[in-house]
Protein backbone atom coordinates (compact mmCIF):
# COMPACT_ATOMS: atom_id res chain seq x y z
CA UNK A 1 0.00 0.00 0.00
CA UNK A 2 2.65 2.52 0.40
CA UNK A 3 4.34 1.63 -2.80
CA UNK A 4 1.70 2.70 -4.12
CA UNK A 5 0.57 5.86 -2.38
CA UNK A 6 4.44 6.91 -2.94
CA UNK A 7 4.34 6.11 -6.64
CA UNK A 8 1.18 7.83 -7.10
CA UNK A 9 2.89 11.04 -5.05
CA UNK A 10 6.21 10.76 -7.49
CA UNK A 11 3.83 10.71 -10.56
CA UNK A 12 1.21 13.86 -9.11
CA UNK A 13 4.48 15.90 -8.28
CA UNK A 14 6.16 14.99 -11.85
CA UNK A 15 2.91 16.16 -13.97
CA UNK A 16 3.08 19.69 -11.40
CA UNK A 17 6.41 20.35 -12.46
CA UNK A 18 6.18 19.13 -16.15
CA UNK A 19 2.85 21.43 -16.46
CA UNK A 20 4.88 24.08 -14.82
CA UNK A 21 7.44 24.09 -17.02
CA UNK A 22 4.96 24.74 -20.22
CA UNK A 23 4.37 27.95 -18.28
CA UNK A 24 7.05 29.55 -17.85
CA UNK A 25 8.59 27.96 -21.25
CA UNK A 26 6.38 30.10 -23.21
CA UNK A 27 7.62 33.23 -22.03
CA UNK A 28 5.45 36.69 -21.17
CA UNK A 29 4.73 37.28 -25.24
CA UNK A 30 6.30 37.28 -28.31
CA UNK A 31 7.65 39.94 -30.48
CA UNK A 32 8.78 40.29 -34.20
CA UNK A 33 12.24 42.10 -35.29
CA UNK A 34 12.42 42.89 -38.81
CA UNK A 35 14.81 44.48 -40.44
CA UNK A 36 14.84 46.17 -44.13
CA UNK A 37 18.05 47.60 -46.13
CA UNK A 38 18.10 50.65 -48.01
CA UNK A 39 16.31 49.42 -51.04
CA UNK A 40 13.07 48.66 -48.71
CA UNK A 41 14.04 44.69 -49.09
CA UNK A 42 13.27 42.55 -45.75
CA UNK A 43 16.42 41.25 -44.87
CA UNK A 44 15.68 39.20 -41.72
CA UNK A 45 12.51 38.49 -39.79
CA UNK A 46 12.87 37.17 -36.48
CA UNK A 47 9.96 35.90 -33.59
CA UNK A 48 11.46 36.19 -30.17
CA UNK A 49 9.48 35.33 -27.14
CA UNK A 50 10.57 37.55 -24.34
CA UNK A 51 10.17 36.88 -20.28
CA UNK A 52 10.06 38.97 -17.40
CA UNK A 53 13.32 41.61 -16.93
CA UNK A 54 14.21 41.33 -20.65
CA UNK A 55 14.85 44.74 -22.36
CA UNK A 56 14.09 45.63 -25.96
CA UNK A 57 18.13 46.27 -26.44
CA UNK A 58 18.78 42.76 -24.83
CA UNK A 59 16.20 40.88 -27.37
CA UNK A 60 18.16 42.83 -30.16
CA UNK A 61 21.56 41.74 -28.66
CA UNK A 62 20.59 38.31 -28.32
CA UNK A 63 19.24 38.09 -31.79
CA UNK A 64 21.54 40.83 -34.23
CA UNK A 65 24.94 42.15 -34.29
CA UNK A 66 24.17 45.36 -32.90
CA UNK A 67 25.91 48.54 -33.10
CA UNK A 68 25.26 51.44 -31.16
CA UNK A 69 27.17 54.83 -30.78
CA UNK A 70 30.21 55.75 -28.24
CA UNK A 71 30.47 59.21 -26.78
CA UNK A 72 32.71 60.19 -29.72
CA UNK A 73 30.63 58.76 -32.27
CA UNK A 74 32.13 55.37 -33.18
CA UNK A 75 29.93 52.47 -33.68
CA UNK A 76 30.59 50.02 -30.97
CA UNK A 77 28.44 46.39 -29.88
CA UNK A 78 28.92 47.80 -26.03
CA UNK A 79 26.18 50.20 -26.36
CA UNK A 80 27.00 51.65 -23.09
CA UNK A 81 26.53 55.36 -23.64
CA UNK A 82 23.09 56.92 -23.46
CA UNK A 83 22.44 60.16 -25.52
CA UNK A 84 19.87 62.87 -24.60
CA UNK A 85 17.00 61.01 -27.04
CA UNK A 86 18.02 57.31 -25.52
CA UNK A 87 20.07 54.39 -27.33
CA UNK A 88 20.04 54.32 -31.09
CA UNK A 89 21.42 51.93 -33.24
CA UNK A 90 24.07 52.45 -36.21
CA UNK A 91 23.88 48.84 -37.59
CA UNK A 92 21.93 45.46 -37.08
CA UNK A 93 23.99 42.30 -38.20
CA UNK A 94 25.46 43.83 -41.88
CA UNK A 95 23.10 46.34 -42.01
CA UNK A 96 25.42 49.72 -41.07
CA UNK A 97 24.77 53.26 -40.94
CA UNK A 98 28.24 54.13 -39.43
CA UNK A 99 28.22 56.94 -41.18
CA UNK A 100 25.63 59.30 -40.06
CA UNK A 101 25.62 62.16 -42.25
CA UNK A 102 24.65 60.00 -45.14
CA UNK A 103 22.49 57.22 -43.21
CA UNK A 104 20.80 56.63 -40.37
CA UNK A 105 18.35 53.18 -39.38
CA UNK A 106 14.84 54.35 -39.02
CA UNK A 107 12.54 52.51 -35.73
CA UNK A 108 9.61 51.86 -36.21
CA UNK A 109 6.58 50.57 -33.79
CA UNK A 110 3.84 48.70 -35.43
CA UNK A 111 4.85 51.00 -38.50
CA UNK A 112 4.98 53.94 -36.94
CA UNK A 113 8.35 56.05 -36.80
CA UNK A 114 8.77 55.36 -32.84
CA UNK A 115 9.68 58.13 -30.41
CA UNK A 116 12.06 56.98 -28.56
CA UNK A 117 15.15 54.93 -28.64
CA UNK A 118 15.23 51.59 -28.10
CA UNK A 119 16.16 51.69 -24.30
CA UNK A 120 13.08 53.74 -23.52
CA UNK A 121 10.44 51.38 -25.60
CA UNK A 122 8.07 49.06 -24.05
CA UNK A 123 8.39 45.31 -25.11
CA UNK A 124 4.46 44.61 -25.81
CA UNK A 125 3.13 41.17 -26.90
CA UNK A 126 2.30 40.82 -30.76
CA UNK A 127 4.39 44.02 -31.47
CA UNK A 128 6.64 44.80 -34.93
CA UNK A 129 9.70 46.21 -34.06
CA UNK A 130 11.28 47.66 -37.13
CA UNK A 131 14.52 49.04 -38.53
CA UNK A 132 14.75 50.42 -41.99
CA UNK A 133 18.00 51.80 -43.36
CA UNK A 134 17.89 55.18 -44.75
CA UNK A 135 20.13 56.71 -47.40
CA UNK A 136 19.85 60.68 -47.15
Amino acid sequence: MKKVLGIMLLLIVSLVLVGCGRVTATGLGTVTFELFDSNDVLVKSVDVDFYEGDTLLGLLQDNFTVYCPTESGDASTACDYAPTYGIFLMGLDDIEAFDSSKEYLAFYINNAYAETGVDGAAIVDGYVYTFKHVLR
